[in-house]
């Protein structure tokens, strides 16, 4: 799908690495690895509908994997690593089970692959459809999410950072942010799916995630992809690299080496 309000990022020459962001959110949250990690390299940050004025018609992640493809077909680009972050990882393994040939590798960040239990499904549901309305999300939701999506390091020492998850969050159109939810909440369970996925894949995530505790998490992907290695950030929550970003970014920047990319 062409979008034509979609804002994209684009900086450096080379192999591309295309980042997707999550749940209400946007491509500048990736902000610390376009600078770190540029050296020669194409790296691509985009916004996906949920930031356009696509946003208001429902999708889901089979959509958002389209897009994503076309993507690379308007930037001539055969070949990527992914970089999909939350709801861009779960678009990330749609995307490689679909087009493994665009794939060079893959990078779960506070990502996961399991689906959500009917019960929790259903609460969480919940949480998002108070979203259902005109307007702004508003303080209110915006601080009653901040503690599931950073680290109690990060809200204990880094104050800044905690005002701009809220202030950003609070200023999106509401609907906006539930109906990019609603394209991922009920996905479905991906770990036998995974054994398909033979590029190789890096999972980012931090020790404090109380969306997606790392030990629950992680070791089932690890299990699951054929070619996966995992990079635990200490001191941060699901929004890792922005909680750690220099941790992350050396643990791209070593993976990506390691790949020949």
């Amino acid at each position: 799908m062409l979008i034509p309000d979609r804002k994209i990022t684009e900086i450096g020459q080379g192999p591309a690495v295309v980042f997707a962001h999550g749940t209400a959110a946007d491509r500048t949250m990736f902000a610390p690895q376009l600078e770190a990690l540029q050296s020669n390299r194409r790296l691509i940050a985009y916004d996906s509908r949920g930031r356009t004025a696509a946003a208001f018609t429902p999708y889901d992640l089979h959509d958002l994997a389209r897009d994503c493809r076309d993507l690379l077909d308007e930037r001539g680009i055969e070949r990527c690593v992914l970089v999909g972050m939350s709801m861009g990882g779960f678009m990330g393994v749609e995307f490689a089970l679909t087009y493994p040939e665009r794939l060079a590798g893959l990078v779960m960040m506070s990502a996961d692959l399991a689906a959500y239990p009917p019960d929790r499904l259903i609460a969480v549901l919940a949480d998002f459809d108070r979203l259902d309305r005109d307007g702004p999300v508003g303080r209110d939701w915006a601080t009653w999410s901040m503690p599931l999506c950073l680290g109690a390091t990060t809200i204990r020492e880094n104050p800044a950072l905690v005002e701009w998850f809220i202030a950003g969050r609070a200023a999106l159109p509401a609907r906006s942010v539930q109906l990019e939810a609603r394209a991922w909440l009920a996905k479905p369970d991906r770990h036998a799916d995974a054994a398909r996925i033979t590029a190789p894949v890096l999972i980012v995530h931090g020790a404090e995630d109380a969306l997606l505790p790392y030990d629950q998490k992680v070791p089932p992907m690890l299990a699951a992809f054929p070619n996966a290695e995992a990079a635990r950030i200490e001191r941060a929550g699901h929004f890792a690299n922005l909680e750690q970003p220099e941790a992350v970014n050396a643990a791209m920047a070593g993976w990506l080496g390691r790949i020949g990319w």
